[in-house]
């Protein structure tokens, strides 16, 4: 039959308010980054991108006098951004404004991926019946897009571009926040799977781990930690016990009792006294005898 007057720890609400205050804020930093990660700075992105396309097609056009599929369409974009930037190019207006766009598109696609793109998109052309589409690099009417483009942007105003490092920033800012969220979770869950056990009529403290303390057992209590909620008890058997008294609720009161049975227990008004003698012992002695009063200073 179970014993209807042992107390079980509860997880203290004030702290346990707080921790989801840390875990809330951790959500929504995780959340945060999130969304820059995967719709605000791509869009952004995309935006600008288009800008730079319309600047190169306007310039591949000014080049070569007509936009044509041949002329304007990037098949292999991961290597014509390489050999621009290589040094190989820019080497006039055109190559200058395909290589910014090609620069806008690497901060939101894989120009790798791209390519493997249109390498799969002119496979397909190849087949009977099959209608050319349009890629993010191959335009079968790159002189429409440009039409378009014109028209689109004209009431639009030009983003910020995007640095290499904006995306994978959020990345990190999402996974540090979603990953400390998770932490706090599995800490919370942890902290109230402990319970701690207590019989008010033997003072009896029963640890998570089984052991059981009481008050005759306890030889030292060391309260140096006290103003933060920690306490250590030393037991006859040498072991240090810290509890937190913040933490589990009423593990502070249950202390306080079995502190008051402990061996080593000191009422207030002693520790007052041992605290005043310790005082007086490591003051300078006076060269003056007590009640005599110092002589007044010679006259000339």
């Amino acid at each position: 039959m179970p014993d209807s007057t042992r107390q079980t720890t509860t997880l203290n609400r004030r702290w346990l308010v707080k921790m989801y205050v840390f875990l809330t804020a951790l959500v929504v930093i995780g959340a945060w980054g999130a969304l820059d990660a995967f719709v605000v700075y791509p869009k952004r992105g995309l935006e600008f991108a288009e800008f730079m396309l319309k600047d190169y097609l306007d310039a591949a056009r000014s080049h070569h006098g007509v936009l044509t599929a041949i002329n304007a369409s990037v098949e292999d974009p991961a290597a014509d951004m390489r050999e621009l930037s290589e040094g190989l190019g820019p080497q006039n207006t055109k190559d200058r404004a395909k290589l910014a766009w090609l620069t806008a598109l690497s901060r939101v696609y894989s120009l790798d991926a791209l390519t493997r793109q249109n390498r799969a998109e002119l496979q397909r052309r190849n087949q009977a019946g099959y209608a050319p589409q349009d890629t993010v690099t191959l335009f079968e009417d790159p002189q429409g897009l440009l039409d378009r483009l014109g028209t689109a942007l004209k009431t639009r105003q030009r983003p910020k571009p995007l640095s290499a490092l904006d995306i994978p920033s959020q990345y990190i800012i999402m996974a540090c926040g979603l990953a400390g969220a998770l932490w706090m979770v599995v800490f919370l869950v942890r902290c109230a799977a402990r319970k701690f056990h207590f019989q008010p009529d033997t003072c009896a403290l029963t640890l998570p781990d089984g052991t059981v303390i009481t008050p005759d057992l306890i030889t030292d209590i060391d309260k140096r930690k006290w103003d933060k909620f920690f306490v250590t008890l030393t037991l006859k058997d040498g072991r240090h016990v810290k509890l937190d008294l913040l933490r589990y609720s009423p593990l502070e009161e249950w202390f306080l009792e079995m502190e008051k049975r402990s061996p080593c227990y000191q009422p207030p008004e002693k520790q007052e006294l041992d605290k005043k003698d310790e005082g007086a012992e490591t003051s300078p002695p006076s060269d003056t005898p007590a009640g005599s009063e110092t002589p007044p200073a010679a006259k000339d």
